[in-house]
Parts: structure tokens; C-alpha cells; sequence
């Protein structure tokens, strides 16, 4: 009989629910601590991996579809899984269908679900459209920035902890001096907090440049706030900018 009343994957859609997105591992193991003391500490770490729908380890536990919970962002925080903004994974960890093949999927996988795909308001058809990263334009600013650092003969190897930055600059086997954020439609708010941590004199004091559209330019402006170590990029000024720095790469080294 469950301590709480309730299976500890029930209270993990619970803490889900109440904390604000994104979410650490160590806020939903602070959680449980406040709300469910008496849930064993390795329990929770194991049901934060059983209940991360793209968590390869998860094999590795009991799996179900009550415990598809949680999605991992590349950064190594969490969000609530979305069936129809993440895509359908299989018991692996592994993506199955992609996001806008998810719903119907999972009906031709015998799950019940109809194809709601039809039935999508324009509303929620935008805010899928605004939440899934134009993979293309994504990468393409990532290959970009990371040749101009080989050309600036800058160390361009990332980290993962507490963030799985776009990009890295480092001066040899020093710090980050340079972090780059590449926005496309995923999440402002998960760019920003990466940034802000880069930037931060206590971690590495890095400076920060984040390229995103346009439109998105002054809510990151006014997120940001009196920062002046972190510059907002437009798309197109961002290319301009690789290809300036690319002809003037000796000059550059010297002034960072």
C-alpha cells in the first residue's frame, strides 16, 4: 500500500504539475522533500528517470504510460510531457514519431487515441508551430558560430552541466569566455536562464549573445532587463556578424 495513498509515479505527475517549467532534477527532489518526506530519496531519482519519456536510461526501469511525465529539455532541465509538442517515445527512450505524427500514431499503435490532428484549433496549431524548433535554421546558426570559433582558433567544445549550451567559445582550457544561444522557436525563457548563468561573474562571467527572430527581439530586451553582458541578435544581423568577424578573424583574437 503506497505511504501517501498513492503510487510515487501519481505524486510525480503532481509535482509536475506545481512547479513552474523548466524544472531541475534537485527542484522535484526538494519537493518531494517538502510535500512527501517519506519517499526515499533514490526512489524519486528513479522515478524522475522511469517517468522521462526520452531518458534512454528508463529501460532500464518499469515503464508504463501512466509514467510518461516528464520530457528532458538538452539543457538537462524538464518540462511536462506533451504527446503532441514532444513526439510518442518507445519504453527505450527513443523517438518513435515525431511531434506532428504523434497523435496519429499512437492511435495506429492500438493506444485508443483518436487523430486529433483535424480537430486542432488554429490557437493551439500556433502555439505547437512557436514550440517546435525550426531544426534547420537551428542548426545552421550552430555550424555557423562554431566555424567562425575554429576560425578564431577558439576551443569550441561544449559542456552539459548545469546547461547544454548551443555554443561555447573557450580560450583553451579555460572557461567559457563566450556562450551563444540559438532561439528558433523553442523556449525564450530556457535560453535566457542558460545565458544568465553563463554570464553570471560566480560560474563564468561569460558574455552572452542570444540570436532569435526579429519579433521575439524586445521580450528578450525586456526580460533581460539593465544586463550588458548579454546581446539580443536578430537572425539576419547574426549572419552578417559571422561573416564580418570571419574577414576580420585577426583583429578579433586581439580585442577578445
Amino acid at each position: 500500500m503506497p505511504k501517501y495513498g498513492k503510487p510515487v509515479w501519481g505524486l510525480m505527475k503532481q509535482a509536475a504539475a506545481q512547479l513552474p517549467e523548466p524544472f531541475s532534477r534537485k527542484q522535484i527532489i526538494q519537493w518531494f522533500l517538502t510535500n512527501y518526506p517519506k519517499v526515499p530519496r533514490n526512489t524519486v531519482t528513479g522515478h524522475i528517470v522511469s517517468c522521462c519519456v526520452n531518458d534512454n536510461n528508463r529501460r532500464h526501469h518499469n515503464v508504463h504510460p501512466n509514467k510518461d511525465i516528464l520530457t528532458r529539455l538538452d539543457n538537462g532541465l524538464y518540462v511536462r510531457y506533451n504527446r503532441n509538442l514532444h513526439g510518442v517515445f518507445d519504453s527505450q527512450g527513443n523517438m518513435i514519431a515525431p511531434p506532428q505524427q504523434a497523435v496519429l500514431t499512437e492511435t495506429k499503435l492500438g493506444t485508443g487515441l483518436e487523430d486529433q490532428t483535424a480537430k486542432q484549433s488554429p490557437a493551439s496549431e500556433e502555439v505547437i508551430s512557436r514550440s517546435t524548433p525550426n531544426r534547420s535554421r537551428h542548426d545552421e546558426f550552430i555550424a555557423l558560430f562554431n566555424d567562425l570559433g575554429r576560425s578564431l582558433k577558439y576551443n569550441i567544445h561544449s559542456t552539459q552541466a548545469p546547461f547544454r549550451h548551443d555554443v561555447v567559445w573557450r580560450k583553451g582550457g579555460r572557461e567559457p569566455f563566450i556562450v551563444i544561444e540559438v532561439c528558433d522557436g523553442g523556449s525564450l525563457d530556457k535560453d535566457l536562464a542558460s545565458l544568465q548563468w553563463a554570464a553570471n561573474p560566480e560560474n563564468w562571467g561569460a558574455t552572452g549573445i542570444l540570436v532569435l527572430d526579429e519579433r521575439d527581439r524586445q521580450r528578450a530586451l525586456n526580460r533581460l532587463g539593465a544586463s550588458n553582458q548579454i546581446f539580443v541578435v536578430p537572425f539576419d544581423i547574426g549572419k552578417s556578424l559571422c561573416k564580418l568577424m570571419q574577414s576580420y578573424g585577426d583583429l578579433i583574437r586581439l580585442i577578445l
